[in-house]
């Protein structure tokens, strides 16, 4: 039985205990290293020294072939949020050119800098580094270098989970998406 709450939050009973469910099945939510996962729905599940069963919400990952993954819907320290809206989604893009990429002199910085925005779990800030890491790929390539292997790395994992978000909010093929956000950037940067 669900009941919609005055927070809105969905709240599941659960034998005698009532608990509060952030994601409802079918929604799709952004989750840490999995990227965009659909929410197939919830379990209890037994958790080794616990006294009692715990809620896990079982998540399917859209684009990658892990299987299923539990995630624990009282953890609150885990990066699960809602996906972007169309408007959103939207917005992001158009905003793009006057995004302000991340600004430092220092190598070390801004790997560390990077690392932090692709760890955030926010659409922004994984834009940032895309626009930032896409431009340093590009003045490199200019002065015949390669960029890091550090930074070419923190640009795929940015740009596969923002265009996996983008590419199911708006419902387009993912390398479709990332073909628009190239020439995007190629504007923005140029």
């Amino acid at each position: 039985m669900i009941v919609k709450s005055v927070t809105g939050f969905r709240i599941r009973k659960v034998a005698p205990v009532w608990r509060v469910c952030m994601f409802a099945e079918g929604d799709y939510i952004s989750y840490s290293c999995y990227g965009v996962c659909k929410v197939e729905g919830t379990t209890m599940m037994d958790v080794p020294g616990g006294e009692e069963p715990r809620m896990y919400y079982i998540l399917k990952p859209v684009y990658e072939n892990s299987g299923t993954v539990y995630s624990s819907v009282e953890n609150v320290k885990l990066l699960r949020r809602p996906i972007l809206t169309k408007a959103e989604a939207n917005s992001l893009l158009k905003e793009t050119s006057h995004l302000e990429p991340i600004s430092t002199s220092d190598k070390k910085q801004l790997e560390e800098q990077c690392k932090v925005a692709v760890q955030s779990g926010e659409c922004v800030e994984w834009m940032k580094v895309i626009k930032t890491l896409t431009y340093e790929r590009l003045m490199r390539q200019q002065q015949g270098k390669k960029m890091t292997a550090t930074n070419e790395r923190y640009l795929k994992n940015a740009m596969d989970k923002l265009c996996g978000e983008l590419a199911v909010v708006l419902e387009q093929d993912k390398s479709q998406v990332e073909e628009m956000l190239e020439e995007l950037l190629k504007q923005s940067i140029l």
